[in-house]
């Protein structure tokens, strides 16, 4: 174990410097290679630690280092205002409209409440937005706004405390379930995690959290309690929805149809019941598809709206008839990619169930409308325990498109795009659906494997295995 600690020491310091250094020493919004650079040292020397301890004999090498490597960079991330992201402010501008405006989040609008001292803070585009969040988050988002009140410092570090505890909920359940340090790893140091999830307390964690729950309580044999982890997550975010479709499908292809039944039932009923019994709450979620410039679906928008880009002449459709199409072929193209890959590792009789939902949830951030970095924390963390060619692109993605938040052309507006600018724009996404697509062949062919080093705990006889 010796020859292996200098290794794994010098990664974990250039993660935590990496880390460190971009919390502290860099503005709101930043753009340029410093950032980027960060960016991609500190997803490098973080991959570094994983395949390190994933290569050691003791599933627990190193535990205390990476423990008190997490601890630091997450109080660091937690400590530092948001980089990359004004989402918390979002947050706590809903909870006051509700706590001390009296007003609705889901029908009203922050601009209602100009003089507010938090909407000088709001993005510009979520300024005239209503909550797209789960009835469940406005209650926990209230409640910090009744305990800070103007405060934002108050109100910044209860959400990013609300994060942490998700994030360490996360990796605990993890931990429970393999023992391993490279899970723990895995989890609490990914860049992602630290520099975008805990940094910019974005509640998309809590997605995770309750779909990974579900998955554990299904292997023991608990379909209501797997379905009710599910429709939990979703009262924070409906994302979490977008889970059932690969868990259901993959269960009946297993033939666990009632349990594919149960689960369906008990997840969509309370959360679309709960969310329905909210005035104005579906309508604002079924309101909540846009489309930015990091979709698939931007490109084939432009082409459209805006040919003399390109190669045709003069308009063919109009912006507005467009945005609809395409947000509305967006979820169905996600449901019929998540089907079919479903399928297709479910025909393998060692596919797992935690990777099948992993890619299922992963194809959102290929195939959304509206797709950010941090949405790729649905699925990473279930990756931890496998060792195959789904979590390496999934892995790979997350650090190239947190890397990609900070370079200067994502800031520009389109019209200022011009010759290698449109050709980044237009190539980089479509090259992630084909890694996208070459991942899940290679699965589907049975690249993939447990990780070696960790000892895989038995499930009753009958029921599906996470690994």
């Amino acid at each position: 174990m010796t020859s292996r600690r200098p290794a794994l020491s010098v990664s974990l310091g250039l993660l935590v410097a990496a880390c460190v250094v971009y919390c502290v020493a860099l503005g709101h919004r930043p753009v340029g290679p410093l950032p980027v650079l960060l960016v991609l040292v500190a997803g490098a020397a973080w991959w570094a630690v994983v395949r390190t301890l994933e290569a050691a004999a003791d599933p627990t090498y190193g535990l205390r280092m990476v423990v008190g490597a997490a601890v630091l960079v997450g109080t660091v991330a937690v400590v530092f205002p948001p980089r990359a992201s004004d989402d918390v402010w979002s947050y706590a501008m809903y909870a006051r409209m509700v706590t001390v405006h009296h007003a609705n989040p889901y029908v009203d609008v922050p601009s209602k409440f100009p003089t507010d001292p938090i909407f000088s803070r709001v993005g510009h585009k979520w300024r005239s937005t209503p909550s797209r969040y789960g009835p469940v988050f406005t209650a926990g988002s209230a409640l910090g706004s009744a305990l800070f009140g103007r405060s934002a410092l108050g109100l910044r570090l209860w959400f990013q405390g609300l994060v942490a505890i998700g994030v360490v909920a996360v990796t605990v359940l993890a931990w429970r379930r393999w023992r391993s340090t490279s899970v723990v790893a895995f989890i609490a140091l990914q860049p992602l995690v630290v520099l975008s999830v805990l940094n910019g307390a974005h509640n998309d964690i809590f997605v995770v959290l309750g779909v990974f729950a579900g998955l554990l309580a299904l292997e023991r044999g608990w379909a209501v309690r797997a379905g009710l982890c599910i429709a939990g997550a979703a009262l924070v975010k409906i994302s979490a929805l977008l889970a059932l479709p690969a868990v259901c499908c993959w269960l009946w292809l297993r033939a666990q149809r009632r349990a594919a039944l149960v689960v369906a039932t008990s997840a969509a009923v309370p959360a679309i019941v709960a969310s329905a019994m909210t005035p104005g709450c579906l309508d604002a979620i079924r309101s909540a598809v846009d489309i930015n410039h990091s979709s698939v679906w931007f490109t084939l928008q432009l082409f459209v709206t805006r040919p003399n880009s390109f190669i045709v002449h003069g308009p063919v459709w109009s912006q507005t008839h467009v945005e609809q199409v395409v947000k509305t072929g967006a979820l169905a193209v996600v449901a019929v990619a998540v089907v079919v890959a479903t399928i297709m590792l479910a025909r393998r009789s060692s596919a797992p169930l935690v990777v099948t939902v992993a890619f299922g949830l992963a194809l959102f951030t290929v195939f959304g409308a509206w797709i950010v970095p941090w949405y790729l924390v649905w699925s990473l963390p279930l990756l931890a325990a496998w060792d195959g060619p789904v979590r390496v692109v999934v892995a790979a993605h997350s650090v190239v498109f947190l890397a990609a938040v900070h370079v200067p052309l994502r800031a520009l507006h389109e019209q200022q795009l011009t010759g290698w600018s449109w050709s980044v724009l237009i190539v980089l996404p479509w090259l992630t659906v084909v890694a996208y697509g070459v991942a899940l062949l290679l699965e589907a062919r049975g690249r993939g494997r447990p990780v070696a080093s960790i000892r895989q705990p038995s499930t009753p006889t009958g029921l599906p295995s996470i690994i």
